[in-house]
Order: structure tokens, then sequence, then C-alpha cells
């Protein structure tokens, strides 16, 4: 237990456990749970709020900041001799930003809370400028990779997100091609 000008605080055996059921995306710690170091744990003992707040932050602009994509993107360079883009050489392929090319993503904001939606704002369909998110690597998603916010950038409250991605179609039957994802 511990107290601060914020009161007197005891024991939370009981939100640490429930903190852990979240696994990494859970936090707070207790040295002896994890046999941490204490000033990595989150507390409200210290009396400032600012660590754990900043540490909740970080937590959710992670979560909500990536997204699985439900399929492989196609991987695309664009060729300077002839100004198109083309398929990825398999060397290529390990760069996830190759596979930007291949997508888009949109965003808008419809009705605002006064309006019986969940927006601050309206904000009409915008497409989501390349420089605000890359493409990771994702071993559990379905289609391998994800979006993820650059740092710091968060979705607006009751906005709806919208990616579209050209999918390699495999080819069959000597065929090959390329299909839009709407996910």
């Amino acid at each position: 237990s511990c107290s601060s000008e914020f009161g007197v605080a005891f024991s939370g055996r009981r939100y640490c456990e429930f903190a852990e059921a979240f696994g990494t995306n859970g936090l707070g710690c207790t040295p002896e749970h994890e046999g941490g170091d204490p000033a990595q744990c989150l507390t409200v003992c210290g009396g400032d709020l600012q660590a754990p707040l900043e540490a909740i932050k970080t937590k959710i602009i992670g979560l909500l900041g990536s997204f699985c994509l439900s399929k492989p993107p196609a991987c695309q360079i664009y060729d300077v001799e002839n100004p198109e883009f083309r398929p990825c050489t398999a060397d290529e392929r390990l760069d996830p930003e190759n596979f930007e090319p291949s997508i888009q993503i949109w965003m808008q904001c419809l009705k605002t809370v006064d309006q019986g939606g969940r927006c601050d704002e309206i904000i009409p369909r915008m497409q989501i400028d390349r420089s605000e998110w890359h493409v990771v690597p994702h071993s559990s998603c379905a289609g391998g990779y994800a979006i993820e916010l650059e740092s710091g950038r968060l979705w607006p409250a009751g906005a709806e997100i919208f990616v579209e991605s050209i999918v390699e179609k495999r080819p069959s039957a000597g065929r090959s091609g390329r299909l839009w994802s709407l996910l």
C-alpha cells in the first residue's frame, strides 16, 4: 500500500491479474508478477499520474493505430524506364514499402454526436496520405501484413476507415493478373 496527495492505495492484486489477462496488450505489473523492476511498473503511488497516463496513451495508439490486411497486397515497383508499375522481384518483396503503392486508405465521418453519430465533426470521404501510414509484416494477420499509422497519429473518434488494395491473383491455368480488394 502507499499514500500520496491523491489518497491511500492498497494492493491491487486483482487489477494486476486483470491486466495480465490481456497478455501483451495489458498494462501494469508488480515485481512479483513479472520479476520486473519496480521503476518499470505503472503505479498511482508516485503522486504524478503523467507516466501511467502516457503509457496508456502509447498502448492505445499502438492498438488502434494498426490493423491487419486480410489478403497480401501486390508488391509493385515504379519502373522509370517504362513509366508504369511492374511486379516486384523476389528480392524487392523483402521491403514492405514496395507493397504500399498498391494500397489506398480512405476516411470519413458522416454523423456528429448531435446527429446520432459518434463524430465530433463531419469529415467528408478523404484519402489518407501515404506519409501517415506504412506497411509492416505481421505473422498473425491473414494477409501476412498490417497497416500501421505513423507514431502519434490516431483516427478521429467515430471515423469510418476504408482500405483498398490491389492483391496478386494467384496464377492458374496459365493466367495471371491483379484484383482490387476492399477490406
